[in-house]
């Protein structure tokens, strides 16, 4: 992956982690339900980069491990 696009990866999964946090609130933007969905999604997707993450990382090392043979 170019710097470049891990800069962005990184700079969205900043502002994902915002949102589950409380740092960023959509109250008084949005409806309350429409908001809740916002940070249910929001922490799905952390979760799922984490686990994506984790495999890039066990995928790409030299080391011998469960994933590299």
């Amino acid at each position: 992956m170019s710097p470049n696009n891990a800069m962005w990866l990184n700079i969205a999964v900043a502002l994902l982690g915002g949102i589950v946090g409380g740092g960023i609130s959509f109250s008084g933007i949005l409806p309350d339900d429409i908001s809740q969905q916002i940070v249910k999604y929001s922490a799905f997707t952390l979760s799922v980069y984490g686990i994506v993450n984790a495999t890039l990382h066990g995928v790409s090392t030299s080391d011998k491990g469960p994933l590299v043979k």
